[in-house]
């Protein structure tokens, strides 16, 4: 648009159309302008103060405007959300000029010279941001967001799992955009957008199509122009809710960090629609404590156009959940797995936060019987994106990423967040020679479980405690003596575990009924754990176990010989042999204890931040014991077991055959589980 502007233009008060707003600043011949700013027209030229960039002397005389600090995310806000340019306009005298807010936002992030010491009009006072115009003062737009600055505890902390919101590192953000947009679709869409990120790293890796998504946080929206979006890109991005809403178009390129909101966080409405869900994309529920992302990823993945290509970013938990393995089999035989990324502590996307992240690439392609597999190192998006594209080898190793391909039979088995099982190490579960069972959950630690000395101050009769292990930390070795109770005693440290029965209150000594009433008081029968039970002051029973196992936690997860004879809180979990010989007892202690039975619990844990691991009851039960370990321990394979190893494959076998004697081996699996139950 090259248009010319009457010189009176001004002077009339004559109302400017919109869309020539900024062809003021690009058309000045007929305004005298030169006369009040007599570097408006000047070239940028390299300035040595500047290292060689371009840039004006310091002493430039030319047009301002003033655009405050504190307002710059508001009026962010208000044109993303409504969609309507902004322009700032400054009459001075008889002339007036002015911009839009989008080419200031261009124009001052990050600013590379320094701004006139001079101005030709009055400093609107207040901290402010002053965009020049129409000179050009910098490169390309920032394209590398901040770091997010996580809380550690307090309301600030919660705000951030409630909504949860974590950011993605730049680095990752360029390598998954990368791959996303490699076959250049028309559009990528993100059902999460927050500031933009992914749009951000799409435009810096050449990416020049249509963006479009959802977000629910009108905040993190509007600090879009930080990492230089205009709003005129985010025209497409809806201010609202993704899962609740319907798409009635094909997406030809998804890519996102899904908002991390774990499952009871969510109101029961919201579950009963993610239910549903679940139901139209897989043909089955998930289990209840799937959180919300898993649920971003399956709508994406059902509207995923035809040869379209998706990238999330996710916990390992959507494939370390009871529901991932048939999940995941299910997605597998409609959607081609193209790779699975994890990551090493030192290239932790979320170093600050307990969750291990790992990265999805999907398309909608007819299903490959292989998946590379990288094991990245370092932050180094070219090297991810080189083993992502290479297609020569087997395996390949570079001091940023680890990659090969795995078979995706294999991978779906072993689980995707998991390394390779080694086929050279056979083994006993733990389920043929213990069950396992959590520990106690009180409702209120702080009401049921008492030190010595607050017992003795209240007056409660000891008879109606029973010793018991609260935290991990209170027994760092892997034997509880009992001494070791006397030394959590004079620590004072909790060890008493208050332990009622149905027996009515009015039959308990009165010390104790007072202390019942305080409780009652306090409002603990109308705590959701605790309104379960009948009275709501009758704990759970267990007797205690010969083994505890403790199962979270950044050090390394260990069985402890609980020779004190404690019950545990849900800091560890019960191991109860089928056969309680002492002897017998000490040697399943060993073997489980044994390095290479511990190096196996990769393989039925959750992974967390820091290389913390979670087990489940039953997925300990599933925990392999090598056979040279049970050798060495001189403990004997139960006859089940030995019976079910002539049923192993092999290397004759047809595929048909081998198919047959797995599902074979998978009912007696079943069998001895069930019948170890009984």
């Amino acid at each position: 648009m090259n248009r010319s502007w009457p010189s009176h233009a001004f002077e009339s008060g004559l109302t400017v159309p919109a869309e020539w707003l900024d062809d003021v600043l690009l058309n000045p011949p007929l305004l005298p302008w030169s006369e009040f700013w007599p570097h408006f027209s000047t070239p940028l030229k390299p300035q040595r103060r500047l290292g060689g960039l371009p840039g004006l002397p310091k002493n430039a005389v030319l047009p301002t405007i003033i655009i405050k600090e504190e307002d710059r995310k508001l009026l962010a806000g208000w044109q993303t959300k409504r969609r309507i340019p902004i322009h700032i306009w400054h009459v001075f005298y008889d002339a007036a000029y002015g911009l839009s807010f989008d080419r200031a936002e261009e124009w001052t992030h990050p600013p590379v010279c320094d701004l006139p010491r001079r101005q030709a009009c009055p400093s609107s006072g207040g901290t402010g941001r002053v965009a020049q115009s129409p000179i050009r003062t910098q490169g390309p737009p920032m394209s590398k967001p901040a770091l997010q600055s996580i809380p550690s505890s307090g309301p600030a902390r919660e705000a951030l799992r409630q909504k949860g919101q974590f950011w993605t590192p730049a680095w990752l953000a360029r390598a998954m955009a990368s791959w996303v947009v490699k076959e250049h679709p028309p559009l990528i869409f993100d059902p999460a957008v927050g500031p933009g990120t992914f749009f951000a790293a799409a435009r810096e890796v050449g990416f020049r199509g249509g963006v479009a998504g959802f977000e629910l946080d009108e905040s993190a929206l509007a600090d879009s122009y930080k990492l230089g979006l205009a709003s005129s890109e985010l025209a497409q991005v809806v201010v609202g809710d993704f899962i609740g809403s319907k798409i009635t178009f094909g997406l030809p390129a998804v890519i996102s960090n899904p908002p991390y909101i774990r499952h009871h966080r969510l109101s029961d409405t919201r579950k009963n629609e993610l239910r549903a869900l679940a139901l139209q994309c897989l043909g089955f529920p998930l289990d209840g404590r799937v959180g919300l992302h898993f649920y971003f990823l399956l709508k994406c993945l059902e509207h995923l156009a035809p040869d379209g290509r998706l990238a999330f970013l996710v916990p390992a938990d959507v494939c370390e959940g009871v529901s991932s393995a048939a999940a995941w089999r299910r997605l597998s035989e409609r959607f081609r797995i193209e790779a699975v990324l994890t990551f090493g502590e030192a290239a932790a996307p979320f170093p600050n936060v307990d969750t291990n992240a790992l990265v999805l690439l999907l398309s909608r392609r007819s299903p490959a019987n292989r998946v590379r597999w990288l094991r990245v190192l370092k932050p180094d998006p070219d090297a991810i994106l080189a083993a992502l594209t290479r297609e020569s080898g087997n395996a390949a190793t570079t001091g940023s990423v680890e990659a090969q391909w795995r078979a995706l039979e294999e991978l779906l088995g072993t689980g995707m967040s998991r390394p390779p099982r080694p086929s050279s190490s056979p083994g006993v579960p733990l389920s043929g020679f213990a069950r396992v069972v959590r520990g106690i959950a009180t409702g209120a630690n702080e009401f049921f479980f008492l030190t010595r000395a607050q017992v003795r101050e209240l007056g409660l009769d000891e008879r109606y405690f029973q010793r018991a292990l609260g935290r991990t930390r209170d027994c760092t070795a892997d034997t509880l003596p009992v001494a070791h109770l006397d030394q959590l005693d004079h620590a004072a440290r909790p060890t008493w575990l208050l332990r009622l029965g149905k027996e009515p209150k009015d039959v308990l000594p009165v010390a104790m009924q007072a202390y019942l009433e305080q409780g009652e008081r306090m409002g603990l029968p109308e705590r959701p754990l605790i309104k379960t039970r009948r009275p709501w002051y009758r704990m759970e029973q267990r007797t205690a176990p010969p083994l505890l196992f403790a199962y979270l936690g950044r050090r390394d997860c260990r069985f402890i010989l609980n020779r004190a004879g404690v019950v545990p809180l849900t800091c560890f979990l019960c191991v109860y042999p089928w056969d309680d010989d002492r002897g017998k007892v000490e040697r399943l202690w060993r073997a489980l204890n044994h390095p290479d039975t511990l190096a196996n619990l990769v393989f039925v844990a959750k992974s967390y931040g820091g290389g913390a691991l979670k087990v489940e009851p039953r997925q300990l039960e599933m925990l392999e014991i090598p056979l040279h370990v049970l050798r060495e321990a001189r403990l004997e394979t139960p006859q089940a077991w030995t019976q079910l190893a002539l049923l192993e494959t092999p290397a004759h076998r047809s595929p048909t055959e081998s198919k047959q004697a797995s599902a074979s081996t998978d009912r007696d699996r079943s069998l001895i589980r069930s019948r170890s139950h009984r």
